[in-house]
């Protein structure tokens, strides 16, 4: 999925009041009382090194900024909304092992999973894969009320988290999105399961599968509020569900989405994950919902203030420049030392452009089209196809590393190189034949068309979309895709001449 900024008419900040028995629109005059102060990741992907410059605030800067509130009396909480473990070059080369290590470090508080939390089951056939990680982080075990295991709540997990102040109860409950099991036992891994899944998705509607999730949503929060030992109780919900309004492939008729839990009886404040996409703070039936893209480009800061005893919820994204602190040290060395270790400081090349990843699995993009154009210079074919779902990020101006590289772009390798006729490439790239926006292709072509064609694309896209079984491989090029595109993409620099471009920027 990519980061797209979607317009929406209600300020980057919004503030409520948490009275007794209402949730009332407010504007705050003044602080007294009692302040909690609560920062949620959501994401991460494994992107876990800082640089500013790139607007990625990486741990160190989490841990600074979670260490600069806590000097300003306030109460802080640090949580993650899920899919921290897996995805980037940084988490997949120990399987997730240094990312726990790096949140140990950060201090987060509670952790609630994501979908690729479940990716390393089959890798380490471990079914508690999850689990071992998120203790690695803390003792303190992870949130979710819809995670089934052989049919019962998963023990792994708890339903809620309760934390009681002078002042009110916050309760915390996660919600880890069905829409994308597919097959539920083979995504998940053995018998885990979620709620309202039996098998596959399609073989119940969707709609049926939202509501049994809103429903054991509802009565968690009941039970945890009956639990706390406050009147007053602001109720947080770590949503792995998603925005559904631009990313309408991922959300079939009826799915659940992210902005459905606000209508969840005794939820105050959604913080929403997994669709990637960046929407400022709004209100919604009386609660709150915001979402804070991927790979740490910003996480959510929600203040708790206490003021003639009601309480002002505030909500805004942070970015790396807003924090205002220098790199946490201890943070700061673990990471670099482990991408020192794993050789992902290693300079690729220097990028002249910019070129944003904004739409990528929706219409064609000037990234895109570099991309192919690259790999069709460096194949010497007429034209070349990359599958959206390859692009995992845009790639910064300046210096680029082997981690930045990688991650641009985890899941190439092999290419082969087919041929087909001008109207069979016509058909495949053409808008009406694109299927759903995550099957979008992005793609370059000479200007001269020839009647047949010689196509470069990554081996795993045409052995497993559809459009492309008919075809047999004419070439199989023995260089890997990633050094296809850096030849061609960027200039050549030493570690030095790097390190001096670095310090001009």
């Amino acid at each position: 999925m990519t980061e797209s900024r979607i317009p929406y008419t209600a300020p980057s900040r919004v503030r409520i009041v948490v009275a007794a028995f209402a949730l009332l629109v407010f504007v705050a005059f003044g602080w007294s009382g009692e302040r909690v102060k609560i920062l949620i990741t959501n994401d991460v992907h494994g992107h876990v090194a800082t640089h500013v410059a790139n607007n990625k605030i990486g741990y160190s800067l989490v841990k600074s900024y979670k260490d600069k509130l806590r000097h300003g009396n306030n109460a802080v909480l640090l949580f993650d909304a899920g899919d921290s473990f897996h995805g980037g070059s940084f988490a997949n080369r120990d399987n997730g092992r240094s990312v726990a290590e790096a949140m140990r470090l950060t201090g987060y508080d509670l952790l609630a999973p994501g979908n690729h939390e479940f990716s390393y089951n089959s890798k380490t056939n471990n079914p508690h894969y999850y689990a071992e990680l998120s203790k690695m982080v803390l003792d303190e075990k992870p949130v979710a009320c819809n995670i089934l295991f052989a049919g019962e709540p998963w023990r792994a997990v708890q339903p809620y988290k309760i934390y009681e102040f002078a002042s009110f109860s916050l309760v915390v409950t996660g919600v880890l999105t069905p829409n994308m099991f597919r097959d539920a036992r083979n995504t998940v891994g053995f018998d885990c399961t979620l709620l309202g899944i039996s098998g596959r998705p399609q073989d119940k509607v969707f709609a049926e599968i939202s509501a049994a999730v809103q429903q054991r949503l509802a009565a968690v929060v009941k039970e945890a509020k009956h639990e706390a030992k406050s009147k007053r109780v602001i109720t947080l919900v770590l949503s792995h569900v998603g925005y559904e309004i631009g990313n309408e492939a991922e959300f079939p008729a009826g799915a659940l989405t992210g902005r459905d839990l606000l209508r969840v009886e005794g939820v105050d404040i959604v913080a929403d994950a997994h669709s990637h996409i960046l929407i400022d703070p709004f209100c919604s039936h009386g609660s709150l919902y915001a979402c804070t893209g991927k790979h740490l480009q910003s996480l959510l800061e929600i203040t708790i203030q206490e003021l003639d005893r009601q309480h002002i919820v505030d909500l805004r994204l942070v970015t790396a420049k807003d924090m205002q602190v220098q790199p946490d040290p201890v943070v700061e060395q673990f990471v670099r030392g482990k991408v020192h270790e794993a050789g992902l400081d290693v300079v690729v090349g220097f990028n002249r452009e910019e070129l944003s990843d904004d739409g990528i699995e929706l219409r064609p993009t000037r990234l895109g089209k570099a991309i192919c154009e690259a790999m069709a210079a460096s194949y010497r074919t007429d034209a070349a196809i990359v599958h959206a779902g390859c692009y995992r990020s845009g790639l910064p101006k300046g210096v680029i590393d082997k981690m930045t590289f990688d991650d641009f772009m985890p899941f190439s390798g092999e290419v082969v190189i087919l041929s087909m006729s001008r109207k069979q490439f016509e058909d495949i790239t053409s808008n009406e034949n694109r299927g759903s926006a995550s099957e979008f292709v992005q793609f370059s072509c000479g200007k001269n068309i020839a009647d047949v064609l010689t196509v470069a694309l990554p081996k795993y896209l045409a052995e497993k979309d559809p459009r492309f079984k008919s075809f047999h491989p004419i070439a199989f090029p023995e260089k890997p895709m990633l050094d296809a595109i850096a030849e061609q993409l960027f200039e050549p620099v030493t570690n030095t001449e790097a390190a001096d471009l670095e310090t001009a920027a």
